[in-house]
């Protein structure tokens, strides 16, 4: 997993920022209602949209602040030579371009809405220029902190070594896993998930409190015999 240092991004002004006009858009584009309907993500939406979001202020006159999805980025897309600029500019500077956000973000928030041009480079300039930054690098990488669990370990390991998961029964699962685990194709349940990582911290810290408890309490049993003596 790619992490950046979110803290040294470079972050250019989004109104300093002319963004490229596509074939596909005409003069109206440059309008923030082109007759789609309401700027609101409920009435745009192509689908149920999934992603990462962001808030943008407010767009239009009397409207609220909305909370936009970014459609995560796939491999093998358009979005690649985006990826490959920012991974580069994070790798070598700590920094990308935040030209390259508007236009990965231009695509990912299309990706779920319907939205002209004029309109989505709306919603970014009313977005926090650090927070849209780091949500185009997750949707185009991944979050930086993903939550692994047990069904993440087994499609991940079966995707890495080339299996269809949807192709092999249910009740083979343990058994691919544990081939896979001894031929060394899958690290260990114990060393990915979430919860086995931490089980060993939990274990030593319920066991030093346990420890503390039984020595209160034996220092206390030693006070009343003391008294009980006396």
């Amino acid at each position: 997993m790619i992490s950046f240092k979110s803290s040294r991004v470079e972050v250019s002004k989004p109104e300093e920022i002319e963004m490229p006009v596509t074939d596909d858009d005409d003069d109206d584009d440059a309008t923030i209602d082109h007759g789609s309907g309401p700027l609101c993500p409920e009435v745009r939406a192509h689908r149920i949209p999934s992603g990462f979001p962001i808030t943008s202020g407010a767009i239009t006159s009397g409207s609220a602040a909305e909370t936009w999805l970014l459609s995560p980025g796939g491999i093998a897309s358009v979005l690649d030579g985006f990826r490959d600029r920012m991974d580069d500019q994070c790798r070598l500077s700590d920094q990308v371009n935040m030209l390259d956000v508007f236009e990965a973000g231009l695509i990912l928030l299309r990706g779920n809405y319907d939205l002209t041009t004029g309109e989505a480079v709306a919603i970014m300039q009313g977005a926090d220029p650090k927070t849209l930054t780091a949500q185009v690098m997750a949707a185009l990488f991944g979050s930086p902190r993903p939550h692994r669990t047990y069904t993440a370990w087994v499609m991940s390991s079966l995707y890495a070594a080339g299996l269809d998961p949807e192709k092999i029964p249910p009740e083979w699962i343990p058994q691919v896993m544990d081939q896979l685990v001894r031929t060394d194709r899958a690290v260990p349940i114990t060393e990915y998930t979430d919860a086995a990582l931490a089980a060993p911290r939990l274990k030593a810290m319920r066991a030093r409190v346990a420890d503390k408890a039984a020595a209160l309490a034996a220092a206390e049993a030693a006070t009343t015999e003391a008294a009980t003596d006396e």
